[in-house]
């Protein structure tokens, strides 16, 4: 059986790093996918990035070839940098630094060596209009790059309506993005219709009695940030498997219908034979 965290990070320098990946494990866990986070610094350049998307590539080689799990690197701009580079070099270069940097993960991903560009997307706060259209700029730049890359975006947001969804429905198709190329990460069970944009669910308790009802693709994350001042931030590493033995310990799933899912999603979004 497949028990994969869609989205979560560690950190090398400062966290726990492969002791919480030893914890995932032994909670039944067999699968991460570890997103690009700030290790050690903040990023301004595109040195900056390109040293973050290698330090993202080897931690998930390292836990494949230290601990045998399935390990996939996602890599990208982060959203909520463009107001730190806007600040300090002003809005033009800001973009340019953020698609610059997407054009270095994309090669990366064409390459094999990431899976996904994430996170991208605009910050989850109040933005100005500035920001947040220059956002969308550079989101448009990610998803062509994906385009050719026949790679998913993962999104960064605000808690999504379904205006929202709809918007990057309409980005993605303009773009010629193929359908289910887009993920939501930290999605709630509502609003419903998602435009074939496909939810990574952040694994709280309460979302349990929501899956059973899903008849389209999804995944279970934790957005896991291995940071010691806020363990167990965002969700704790273990959150997906014990989520996942509570969907099969109170049959709201059995086992075949769960792997299914979980075959089919990846297959889908991803592009991975499990």
């Amino acid at each position: 059986m497949y028990i994969i965290d869609n989205h979560m990070h560690l950190n090398p320098f400062t966290g726990k790093f492969l002791n919480a990946v030893d914890d995932f494990i032994k909670a039944g866990g067999n699968g991460l996918f570890v997103t690009t986070m700030h290790y050690d610094k903040i990023p301004f350049s595109v040195e900056d990035y390109d040293r973050e998307f290698k330090i993202t590539i080897d931690i998930a080689n390292r836990i494949k070839k230290d601990k045998g799990i399935i390990a996939y690197a996602v890599i990208g701009p982060y959203p909520v940098d463009i107001i730190n580079l806007q600040g300090k070099f002003g809005i033009s270069k800001a973009i340019d630094i953020m698609k610059k940097a997407a054009e270095i993960a994309g090669k990366m991903i064409s390459n094999g060596d990431a899976i996904a560009m994430g996170e991208v997307g605009w910050p989850h706060f109040e933005i100005s209009e500035e920001i947040y259209h220059a956002s969308l700029d550079v989101l448009e730049y990610c998803f062509r790059i994906c385009k050719e890359a026949n790679a998913p975006s993962i999104i960064h947001g605000p808690h999504f309506t379904q205006e929202h969804y709809k918007m990057l429905f309409e980005l993605y198709k303009k773009v010629g993005l193929k359908d289910n190329k887009v993920v939501k990460h930290f999605a709630n069970p509502l609003p419903k219709e998602r435009y074939n944009i496909v939810p990574s669910f952040i694994a709280k308790k309460e979302i349990i009695g929501y899956l059973v009802n899903e008849n389209a693709p999804f995944f279970l994350e934790t957005d896991y940030i291995d940071d010691p001042l806020h363990p167990g931030a965002v969700l704790n590493i273990t959150t997906v498997p014990k989520r996942v033995k509570s969907i099969l310990d109170k049959k709201l799933m059995d086992e075949d219908t769960y792997n299914k899912i979980v075959l089919d999603s990846y297959r889908m979004v991803y592009g991975i034979e499990l």
